[in-house]
């Protein structure tokens, strides 16, 4: 009797190969042809994260993508589970990719990526923005060491650009609150408005809740002098940061990602500075909090180069629609100095992930 005993795990080859004499392999392109002649059929077995892999014609290495049901919108966060097994390299990046519309990989679109050789997995990825509507979309997981382009996850996934949801928002600006509890009506002071009710121009974003915290989507709006705005976005209901810019305040960020549901969300930065990233809002009034004002050529700092612009426009008696006129009054003058000069000497900036 002869008995053989080895340590090595694995018996299998870096390529896919047939090990009978009759049969072969042949690869050309995206497709791949194996074979054996006279050889039993043997499937590979999988049972949650367990995997049973047999039989004559198995690579070394295999990625399973999971599970995955839509529809999703373009700009949506998608987690993308994963199996693996076999020998990967630690320098090894698994890539989420999506097919075209019709279900074809033969130009995937990378959508996330997770670096390592982890035998399970979750991919974040993101649906870009500007993807066609379609029923047939599929989505698979591939690895970089070893190249391996796994089986997509197995069913149509629909894509619809008629997403939408509403953010009924709110947040007041340093240099246009009044004592009141109200803001200026800034393009009325200003020329550019009849109306007294409205402040300003401002632009919400929102942005990925994953790094790098991507905009998905973007709306330009009109601030009331209440501080309150409404803003729809073409976007599936998810986690967002929300950002406020505007001409002469800094960028200011929520403190954490906004979950959208269905039906509008409300968001109230005014109620405290720890509703901002970093805490970066001022206290303007009792429990009352704003952006920071200053950040004149929009750098993301308020520092020597924006007093520099706002008294050049003081020095040439500037009035109208001016980023410098920091207290909205219509005039570029002395009384627009003292919130920027404060916010110089405070070393304000923009704050963020």
């Amino acid at each position: 009797m002869l008995m053989l005993i080895g340590n090595k795990s694995n018996g299998q080859t870096v390529s896919p190969s047939v090990l009978p004499s009759a049969g072969g392999y042949y690869e050309a392109g995206n497709a791949s042809l194996s074979w054996t002649i006279g050889e039993a059929v043997t499937n590979t077995l999988q049972t949650g994260s367990n995997v049973l892999s047999q039989g004559f014609q198995q690579p070394e290495v295999q990625v399973k993508t999971g599970t995955l049901s839509g529809p999703f919108c373009p700009g949506q966060n998608v987690l993308v589970p994963f199996i693996s097994y076999g020998i990967f390299s630690i320098g090894n990046i698994f890539t989420a990719q999506l097919s075209n519309a019709v279900g074809s990989f033969s130009s995937p679109v990378a959508i996330g990526t997770i670096a390592g050789n982890m035998a399970t997995g979750t991919i974040s990825a993101v649906i870009p923005i500007g993807t066609a509507n379609g029923s047939a979309y599929r989505i698979r997981v591939i690895s970089s060491i070893p190249v391996f382009a796994g089986p997509d996850n197995g069913t149509n996934i629909s894509i619809s650009n008629t997403c939408s949801i509403t953010l009924n928002l709110k947040f007041f600006l340093q240099g246009y609150y009044t004592s009141s509890g109200n803001m200026t009506p800034v393009l009325l002071n200003q020329g550019a408005s009849a109306n007294n009710t409205i402040v300003d121009s401002v632009t919400v974003e929102l942005h990925s809740s994953l790094s790098p915290w991507a905009v998905i989507a973007s709306t330009n709006v009109i601030l009331n002098t209440n501080g309150t705005c409404t803003c729809n976005f073409p976007v599936a209901a998810g986690d967002y940061y929300i950002v406020v810019q505007h001409r002469n305040s800094v960028q200011t960020w929520s403190a954490s990602p906004v979950t959208f549901g269905v039906s509008s969300t409300f968001y109230n930065f005014s109620v405290a500075a720890s509703k901002a990233y970093g805490n970066n809002q001022v206290l303007v009034g009792p429990g009352v909090f704003a952006l920071y004002s200053g950040d004149i050529n929009q750098d993301e700092n308020i520092d020597l180069i924006d007093l520099a612009n706002l008294e050049n426009d003081v020095s040439n008696f500037e009035f109208g629609y001016f980023a410098t006129d920091i207290n909205g009054d219509g005039n570029v003058d002395l009384l627009d100095v003292p919130i920027l000069e404060n916010n110089v000497n405070d070393f304000i900036f923009s704050n963020h992930p």
